[in-house]
Order: structure tokens, then sequence, then C-alpha cells
């Protein structure tokens, strides 16, 4: 599931046997939402007994959150063609921020950093390639 609304449609009996696991690249706060309406349609639900997003997602997903407020856009290195990478929207979006998602320096526009001071550049689920390390 990748947002509320999603869940929101799950169409399971009322006493079904559930359980949920998150996505170590579903945002914390994204999972949350989601989690909070399986919990609230599906009482009975079963989760982790802890946090099943890993540390490094986490701590960056929290530093984007405290720097985005002092940045005028954000740059999320991403690949849209993977089925684990997030929008950038989400906590950026909520802030007011605009913020794109790139797979390289080429998608770049110009007129996105015209009046930018101050650009935050992060990565979101990066697709791996394979490189000769050559410039």
């Amino acid at each position: 599931m990748q947002d509320p609304a999603e869940a929101e449609r799950l169409d399971l009996p009322p006493n079904a046997k559930v359980a949920f696991l998150t996505q170590t690249t579903l945002s914390v706060d994204d999972a949350e939402a989601i989690v909070a309406v399986l919990r609230k349609r599906y009482p009975q639900i079963v989760g982790p007994s802890k946090d099943d997003i890993c540390y490094a997602t986490q701590n960056r997903q929290e530093a984007v959150k405290d720097l985005v407020t002092e940045s005028d856009v954000v740059l999320v290195l991403g690949s849209r063609n993977s089925s684990k990478q997030h929008s950038p929207g989400g906590s950026i979006a909520s802030r007011g921020k605009p913020a794109y998602l790139i797979d390289g320096w080429q998608e770049i526009a110009d007129d996105w950093l015209t009046e930018t001071r101050r650009l935050l550049i992060t990565r979101g689920r990066v697709r791996r390639r394979r490189s000769s390390r050559s410039a």
C-alpha cells in the first residue's frame, strides 16, 4: 500500500486475520498514516513488535524534514522506474516546498533554480546501476 486511501479501499471480512509490515522505502509518516487506517478498520491487526523501517532511511527522512524549512527547492535523486520509489512530495510538499524527483542532473530544469538560494538534495530509493567507474 502506498497511501491511506488505498488502505481505506482494502476489502477484507471484518473478522479476517490481518497483519502488516512496513517497507523500508516508505516514509515513516506515510507508514504511520497507513497503519492508523488499518488499525481503525481492523482492530485485530497485528504488526511487528518494533519499528521495521530501517534507521538509515528514518534518519535521512528526519534530516530532510529538518532541513526543508531552510531550503527553497528540494531535489530527490531516485528512479521513476523503481517500484519502490516513493514520491518526493509527502512530507516535503506539506511544508510548501517544490520537490522534484530526478534520475540525474540532466533532468534539472533551469526555472527550478532561477530564484533558489538554498537547494536541498537528498536521495530516494536509487536503482543500482552497473558502472565502470570511469568518467
